[in-house]
């Protein structure tokens, strides 16, 4: 209640909608909410010069994640038909999310995540190829090729962190 009254006075507060899009994705039942406050936040850090896009984006990309393959994620989990559907636009766009953050800064978290998409995108039933615009190279992609651009991913993170001096991030 604090960050949307918070939002209320000061619309452009992009760290008050970053940290309730955040707190929401952790609810059950209020990924709409959150999804909405995280396209505000990256709205707003679009705007401004100089503003960390990392954790807005990184964090929409997760959202996005968990939407294209469902809690669960993996080759076990069940999905609807509508999902499926909508399975390979949502996860072209997550993987953009993060592809946006690693480009605007130093954001290992970023592409920790891309790595797991990728590798949740190899998993699951083969993402159909001309059903999304595909900058990226996810669709139509083998199990084998995903998985090795996950491996990119973690590597580039991996070299990251040890010219950072910032293991924490990817041991985590």
């Amino acid at each position: 209640q604090l960050y949307s009254q918070a939002l209320q006075v000061r619309p452009a507060q992009w760290e008050s909608s970053l940290r309730l899009g955040t707190l929401l994705m952790g609810w059950r039942g209020r990924h709409a909410e959150a999804e909405a406050a995280l396209r505000y936040t990256v709205a707003l850090a679009d705007q401004r010069a100089g503003v960390d896009h990392c954790a807005p984006r990184t964090n929409l990309g997760v959202l996005l994640t968990e939407r294209a393959f469902g809690s669960g994620h993996g080759a076990g989990a069940t999905h609807s038909a509508a999902a499926l559907r909508s399975a390979p636009a949502v996860a072209v766009e997550a993987l953009a999310q993060f592809d946006i953050a690693v480009r605007a800064g130093s954001c290992n978290v970023a592409r920790l995540n891309a790595a797991r998409l990728l590798t949740e995108a190899a998993d699951a039933a083969p993402l159909p190829v001309g059903a999304v615009p595909d900058e990226l190279g996810l669709l139509g992609a083998s199990p084998e090729a995903l998985r090795a651009a996950a491996a990119k991913q973690y590597i580039a993170a991996l070299a990251t962190a040890l010219l950072d001096d910032d293991m924490d991030t990817v041991e985590g």
